[in-house]
């Protein structure tokens, strides 16, 4: 597998866990693109893939996007996140781009996730496993793709 996407893998995963951890109203923000020309895929399936996410204020929402090229394909994910997040998605950001990979992100100060809706939201905590990824992520970056 090749190791970019064996460190996208891994991020998802880790990104997702923390998420399904918090037991509070969610904000449900999420967008999905699929490798054919960037297309967006049908909702149905964007709603099966979401990720929920909880922000302490419902307008302080971050957004990242993870773009992995395998050969002539290209997947490219846009999800949103909590700005209170923002610090540790930079930092598995910078160990994807040094690892190979193509990641970028921005913070901004209104609600990304709900188009500008409001919501009730209630307190949460900020994700450790996010932030305790960044190990994993550089051990994964260290890995060298074989043959």
């Amino acid at each position: 597998m090749n190791p970019t996407v064996a460190l996208m893998n891994v991020f998802l995963i880790i990104f997702i866990a923390s998420c399904m951890l918090r037991r509070v109203n969610c904000l449900k923000c999420y967008e999905c693109k699929g490798p054919d020309d960037g297309r967006p895929y049908p909702q149905e399936m964007c709603e099966r893939e979401s990720t929920i996410i909880t922000c302490l204020n419902h307008s302080l929402c971050g957004r990242y996007l993870h773009r992995i090229k395998s050969g002539a394909l290209v997947n490219e994910v846009e999800a949103r996140s909590c700005v209170v997040d923002c610090k540790s998605i930079e930092n598995s950001c910078r160990a994807i781009i040094l690892a190979g990979g193509n990641c970028t992100h921005s913070c901004c100060d209104k609600d990304l996730c709900n188009g500008g809706k409001s919501a009730a939201v209630k307190g949460s905590q900020g994700s450790l496993l996010v932030t305790a990824m960044a190990p994993a992520i550089v051990y994964l970056s260290t890995l060298k793709e074989e043959g």
